[in-house]
């Protein structure tokens, strides 16, 4: 039966994928235009985020045979900027072990694993193969983690026969992230086991030891711990190094959404740990951002900041928002960096340079006066409904203010500004097509950062998706939107402490050629 079902996978959905995209306008109803999804069918985790001889790879989870989440595989799709994308062939495929599910790429340059005779660095997949039979059966070992190695530049993978770490009793061991340790010349893997992080290291990516544990006693635990994340960073404003440990939690009963977290501290080569008087914080504010990792890069300089990646969806409702052929799409790679100094640093978020040069000329406006609105002007683009809109905020007292993107059939999303209580509240309840799921019409809250009375405000709008990025990404919040037709203007309600000045508008161009929605413009 077993093998009957892995034939259908790596054939029948193989090819059903490559039909999808062939089929693809990239001009549907709710499609990205500034955000990348696949073609059609399912997609949610990204993964094994690694840039090879300047080239950006995401992998990511993919189910080519549906819209809702089944047996994992490998999306593929390549980039020169991080914007424009390229859809590839499914990388990896079930096979007799499980699905794939999450994991992490790094390039071998030590030669370390012995997969390349040639002079090529391969490029290694580690990733958790997920027994579903197992699961079926209700056993507890149902995941292990699995390789693969690539010698044509993450284009193709060769599996490992065998998994290359074992599952030591834990059902929820999953999402393998890998990198070089430079400082102990072996590589380490941050691996999630239920309710906290486990650490690997391994002298060839296939023989692994047990180093250390962390979180079964911090942070947030209404969920599962999923998709680790741990990078070095250096502190914009104390010029240290610094470690940062992130970790997405699983929404889990009615109240909790889930999210990304993440710890500040030391790791010092097997043992995590956090900084004293500090604690776990939130990434992000908003319901539609998750399993967030960072790119492996090759060509940037060490100094520059991270490039973060995550999943513009919710467990609550991920299957059941609206749009077709497709299900799925990532939120705009965002720079980071880390803020403050110890015990209070904090992560800052903002969307990366490159999305300035999808511009067309915009719209410019001093001040806006409590009830006037502005329209947004029209992009060059055949293919619009996208949007860059900056603006600033001066509060004089303790008055609340309303702002509202609206569309011309009388749906909306409300953003309420309230300086008292440095708060700010996006309501999605009229913004269209909401009745799928009765949470995702929930009021969204994000604490502003304090003691300011200007404040720095940017939205990028797209046709499915709205993200707001406060005093530089200060406090962001994503969220989805599914209006009828594309929000088309700004409605400044006002009050009488909050004003709203310097506002800039400006449409964006679409990141898909017109001629064809499986290839970028810049491939």
């Amino acid at each position: 039966m077993r093998i009957s079902w892995l034939m259908i996978a790596g054939y029948g959905l193989l090819m059903a994928a490559f039909d999808a995209a062939c089929g693809a306008s990239y001009d549907e109803m709710w499609r990205p235009q500034v955000h990348y999804s696949p073609p059609a069918m399912w997609m949610n985790d990204p993964n094994g985020l690694i840039q090879i001889d300047g080239q950006y790879h995401l992998y990511f989870q993919h189910h080519p045979a549906s819209k809702v989440w089944g047996p994992m595989h490998w999306g593929h799709a390549i980039s020169n900027d991080l914007m424009h994308w390229t859809t590839m062939p499914i990388a990896l495929a079930p096979d007799s072990h499980g699905a794939i599910f999450s994991g992490s790429a790094v390039q071998d340059r030590q030669h370390s694993s012995g997969l390349s005779v040639q002079e090529d660095q391969p490029i290694v997949a580690i990733f958790t193969y997920h027994d579903h039979e197992a699961e079926a059966a209700n056993r507890v070992e149902i995941e292990s983690q699995g390789a693969a190695y690539s010698l044509d530049k993450g284009r193709t993978f060769q599996k490992l026969p065998s998994p290359v770490l074992a599952n030591p009793g834990k059902r929820d061991f999953r999402d393998p992230q890998v990198q070089w340790n430079a400082a102990s010349h072996q590589w380490l893997m941050t691996i999630v086991a239920t309710d906290h992080v486990e650490f690997y290291t391994s002298a060839d990516l296939k023989k692994w030891n047990y180093e250390s544990e962390f979180g079964r006693e911090q942070g947030d635990h209404s969920g599962v711990w999923e998709c680790p994340n741990l990078i070095r960073m250096t502190g914009v404003d104390d010029g240290e190094a610094h470690d940062v440990l992130m970790v997405s939690v699983g929404p889990k009963g009615p109240s909790a959404r889930g999210g990304v977290q993440y710890f500040t501290g030391r790791f010092d080569g097997q043992r995590f740990r956090m900084d004293p008087g500090s604690h776990a914080q939130w990434l992000e504010y908003g319901t539609d951002y998750y399993a967030a990792v960072t790119w492996n890069r090759d060509t940037t300089p060490p100094e520059s900041p991270p490039v973060l990646l995550g999943w513009m969806n919710n467990w609550l409702y991920a299957t059941k928002v609206p749009t077709d052929p497709w299900r799925g799409a990532m939120a705009l790679p965002r720079n980071l960096k880390l803020a403050g100094r110890t015990p209070t640093l904090r992560l800052e978020a903002s969307p990366l340079q490159a999305l300035t040069e999808l511009r067309d000329p915009g719209r410019h406006q001093d001040r806006i006066d409590a009830g006037q609105w502005a329209s947004f002007p029209a992009s060059t683009s055949p293919m619009s409904g996208a949007y860059d809109i900056s603006f600033q905020l001066t509060m004089e007292g303790d008055g609340e203010a309303l702002l509202a993107l609206e569309n011309g059939v009388g749906q909306s999303v409300g953003i309420e500004i309230d300086p008292l209580r440095a708060k700010m509240t996006v309501r999605r309840h009229t913004s269209g097509h909401v009745d799928f799921d009765a949470r995702f019409s929930d009021p969204l809250e994000a604490a502003l950062p304090l003691g300011r009375s200007e404040h720095d405000v940017r939205i990028i709008i797209d046709r499915s998706s709205m993200e707001i990025f406060f005093d530089n990404g200060a406090a962001t919040l994503t969220a989805q939107v599914f209006p009828d037709e594309s929000f088309d203007r700004l409605r400044w309600v006002g009050g009488a402490d909050v004003h709203l000045h310097d506002l800039a508008i400006y449409p964006l161009r679409s990141i898909w050629s017109s001629q064809s929605g499986h290839e970028a413009e810049n491939p």
